[in-house]
């Protein structure tokens, strides 16, 4: 099973699978506003944009985010 290693902790291909897997929207232009609460490679800390919910569950994995409107209930991170 592939893993990214850059962030505190390790993102698994199988989490990224499951987070667009909980995805029950019916558009690629369904989108979510998210705020950056860490630097990434791309984002800095305070930046807002809005993006597609499956990508806000892997900023979310990754610790970039801490929520996002739409979110999956019952998720345990």
């Amino acid at each position: 099973m592939a893993e990214e290693t850059k962030g505190a902790k390790a993102i698994t291909t199988n989490e990224i699978v499951k987070s667009q897997a909980s995805y029950k929207g019916n558009s690629q232009s369904d989108l979510v506003e998210i705020t950056i609460v860490k630097d990434g490679s791309f984002y800095k800390k305070g930046d807002k944009d809005k993006v597609h919910p499956t990508t806000a569950a892997i900023f979310k994995a990754k610790g970039l985010i801490d929520s996002y409107k739409g979110e999956p209930k019952g998720e345990t991170k």
